[in-house]
């Protein structure tokens, strides 16, 4: 049997605390009146538990209006929308106080329902504290304990009693709660938790809920009946055992939910409410739940309730239950309750002391002053955004660590906290006060709130609510947006430098130096064909005096491949000594580095199976995973349900890379795929089939999938070209692969004329020789402009078959 686990500093505060617009068609299992209604309102009601407030006023607390004038304390939740008043009622609790009594109930409802607001009353069916671990039966009924009709029988007696009293003095409640907290075995000899005896507890309950049905039907008034779970991961169990043991005859699920001891987050709660209420036919209110709007406290009494995602303030209370209510209504729920706003503290004692252990998570500051948290009863309140100063704390900013002093802020700019900084692969997270470790705010919060995240910045999944960067690491440039509810982040890159030499194809010539590219600040590269020779880089094209040399670089204390030497020449060049072939040549300022890494051409490969395109053959449809950086093999693929693996040879079957050889390498493989079970353990795809980018990376050992989003193409259409003057089957499509970089092998015909245009089947889009020559394009000598009112590009080289590429990045269009 399932169990709710609570953390509290000690078992005494764990008996104090768990004391503490659209309609389903209602089950019952007895036939009812059908004239007899419920005359309250059946919508999404926002209401508190005020069990307390009686109490607390003959305390002398104080509670202040929106003016910050004392006040009744009924009419201030009645003015800020709140619509129902949860009260709790103890059998006799006489041994330890003089409230939740029957005449302090009375007293409750009767104050509530002068201000308008409806009544849920709670039935604890204890003289204390009943919860999941404390389910004591009245003192006065311990004498058949035992006896489960007599025990039964006291119980309908007790509960029509009750209401019927109380609607003698018209304070019937609209909804009954039988029982608070019941997950366990209900009116046991003692506390402590116990395992249900379904074929006790069905009777007792069933026989509850016919007390509420003939009041009911006595006093032509639809009451209505509440079963109370503590937390939504129990309920989902709990009413299937209840329905399976028969009893079905009640109108509402109640739930409590306290992030802190519960598995589910706050943006998970719309799935277990929809589930609740769908599955069993039943209407679901959150009626128990809470936030610390401090972590501070105001008296002796320690607080019970600390943070989870959220900041321990106003606004983080605030937010808390904005996000909560709008999760219920997604889940097509009816309510939520606030448990205890008005337990301030006092100087008068609980059953446990002095003071109250929730003075931090009520609805009024520690001056008597309504929180933040009081306007979630206001249904026409609309947060509006006001961008703050925030600060970036972790492993993940190596500049600033877990060190208050090196804190990173991202301050306002146009409503956004935006700032460049330095990230690396670790955890991180954002806090809303300088200085204050609980203001602490991560993914969760963040997802919660329902912003979208950017993909490089993932879940830390611990306890702290981290983010983790999974990235290059390097500068970037990071901005929250809280009006839009987005964080980006995008790469700060370094400008380009450019490789000259005799061991560079280009030579010394600037006109056709190697350009080494950033992909992020800090880090350029190229992939560079090297033989024996001489080279050095150069950050001004056309600058000689720009160069960087060997020497240069080993005098900033910079670790240089050992397949590079310095020349010894004039100009203290490098010297590559390596064997001839392709690299990777990288130059790493963050790191202080120059590395080759690899000699290429990397081998690539192939996905076989009947989730990829080309299926159990080796064919032209058949994707190939290219190696372009040593240890990292990436293609973008149509992925549907099925199977696959991979193959390190093209058309040989007997290498192959399934799913368990990347588990038994110590490969972290993205949640999207599973063994498929079989002897030959392949890889299967379980995601939504579509478009991905799927990546393996040797290096980090982590198979990846991400959503890919196709690029525009372009399509060359003339008589130069295959397809000639129309649009069919042997047009030749330029995708774009990489941002504004389209290229594609393409048979041209000597004399012949095409242009491109970016929209298939459609003649208005056109780019020809004018287009790109007016845009400064540098386009290669084989073709020129058409002498004709088209300008089309001329094709006046050999015929045979190029690799044509339009680079939008730098301007130029060649062939190669």
């Amino acid at each position: 049997m399932k169990k709710t686990i609570y953390f509290l500093t000690s078992i005494l505060f764990l008996a104090l605390f768990f004391g503490c617009e659209e309609t389903y068609e209602v089950m019952n299992a007895e036939d009812f009146d059908i004239e007899v209604q419920n005359t309250f309102e059946q919508k999404f009601f926002v209401g508190s538990d005020l069990s307390y407030l009686n109490e607390m006023l003959d305390c002398g607390a104080s509670y202040n209006d929106l003016s910050g004038n004392s006040a009744n304390p009924y009419e201030i939740f009645q003015n800020a929308g709140n619509d129902l008043v949860r009260v709790r009622l103890w059998n006799d609790p006489s041994e330890w106080t003089s409230y939740s009594n029957i005449e302090d109930v009375e007293k409750t409802i009767s104050n509530s329902k002068e201000q308008g607001m409806d009544i849920l009353l709670d039935f604890h069916f204890s003289d204390t504290w009943a919860d999941p671990g404390n389910q004591v039966a009245p003192k006065a009924w311990l004498d058949v304990v035992d006896n489960t009709e007599e025990l039964a029988q006291r119980l309908y007696d007790y509960t029509y009693e009750t209401l019927d009293n109380l609607a003698a003095k018209d304070l019937l409640p609209e909804i009954v709660q039988l029982g608070n907290e019941i997950n366990g075995n209900i009116l046991n000899k003692e506390s402590g938790w116990f395992e249900i005896n379904w074929d006790r507890s069905a009777i007792l309950l069933n026989n509850a809920i016919q007390a509420v049905r003939d009041i009911s039907k006595k006093h032509e008034a639809r009451v209505q009946v509440m079963l109370h779970i503590a937390q939504p991961e129990n309920a989902l169990w709990w009413f299937e055992q209840a329905r399976e043991n028969g009893v079905v005859n009640y109108d509402w699920i109640g739930i409590s939910y306290y992030p802190t001891w519960s598995e589910y987050k706050v943006s998970d709660l719309s799935d277990a409410i929809a589930a609740l209420g769908s599955d069993f036919n039943k209407k679901v209110m959150v009626v128990e739940t809470a936030y610390p709007f401090t972590l501070e406290n105001a008296d002796a009494a320690n607080n019970i309730l600390g943070k989870t995602v959220y900041p321990a303030s106003q606004q983080g209370q605030l937010d808390f239950l904005l996000d909560l209510k709008q999760e219920i209504k997604e889940g097509n729920g009816f309510g939520l309750v606030y448990w205890e706003p008005a337990w301030v503290s006092t100087g008068c004692s609980t059953l446990f002391g002095e003071g109250s252990h929730w003075d931090n998570a009520t609805l009024f500051d520690n001056s008597g002053n309504p929180t933040l948290g009081m306007n979630i009863f206001n249904d026409n309140y609309v947060p509006e955004y006001n961008c703050q100063s925030i600060w970036a704390l972790g492993d993940g900013v190596p500049e600033a660590l877990w060190d208050w002093d090196n804190a990173i802020e991202l301050s306002c700019n146009e409503n956004k906290n935006v700032i460049e900084l330095n990230l690396a692969e670790n955890k991180f997270r954002f806090f809303t006060t300088d200085g204050d470790w609980t203001s602490g705010v991560g993914y969760q919060y963040f997802i919660n709130r329902g912003y979208s995240i950017d993909s490089k910045l993932k879940d830390a999944n611990d306890n702290d609510d981290n983010f983790v960067f999974e990235g290059t690491p390097g500068l970037y440039s990071l901005e929250i947006d809280g009006e839009t509810k987005s964080i980006v982040v995008e790469p700060v890159v370094s400008e380009s430098y450019y490789a000259l030499g005799d061991a560079l194809p280009g030579g010394w010539s600037f006109d056709d130096a190697t350009l080494m590219e950033s992909p992020i600040f800090g880090i350029r590269r190229a992939t560079v064909n090297l033989s024996p020779g001489t080279f050095r880089f150069f950050t001004i094209k056309d600058d000689w005096a720009s160069g960087l040399n060997y020497a240069y670089y080993d005098d900033q204390g910079y670790t240089i491949d050992s397949n590079l030497e310095n020349a010894g020449d004039g100009d203290q060049n490098f010297r590559f000594v390596g064997t001839i072939g392709e690299y990777i040549l990288e130059i790493n300022d963050n790191a202080k580095t120059i590395t080759l890494l690899g000699s290429g051409p990397f081998p690539s490969v192939w996905a076989v199976g009947d989730a990829v395109p080309g299926g159990w053959d080796f064919n032209d449809n058949t994707i190939e995973f290219t190696q372009t950086f040593s240890g990292i093999w990436t293609a973008n693929l149509e992925l549907n349900t099925g199977i696959f693996r991979f193959f390190q040879e093209f058309g040989t079957w007997d290498t192959n890379n399934n799913y368990s050889y990347y588990i038994n390498e110590g490969f972290d493989i993205d949640a999207n795929f599973e063994n498929d079970g079989s002897s030959d353990e392949n890889f299967r795809f379980i995601g939504t089939p579509g478009t991905y980018t799927l990546t393996i990376n040797a290096n980090s050992k982590r198979i990846t999938l991400e959503e890919y989003e196709t690029l525009p193409s372009l399509w060359a259409v003339g008589d130069a070209v295959p397809g000639g003057w129309g649009f069919n089957n042997d047009t030749v499509e330029f995708p774009q692969l990489t941002e504004n970089v389209w290229t594609a092998e393409i048979s041209l015909n000597n004399g012949g004329i095409f242009r491109f245009f970016q929209i298939f089947n459609t003649w208005d889009t056109n780019n020809n020789y004018a287009f790109y020559a007016g845009e400064g394009y540098a386009i290669d000598s084989n073709f020129t402009e058409q002498d004709s009112a088209d300008k089309n590009f001329l094709f006046t080289g050999t015929s045979g078959s190029y690799v044509l590429t339009i680079n939008g990045n730098d301007k130029t269009i060649t062939l190669e």
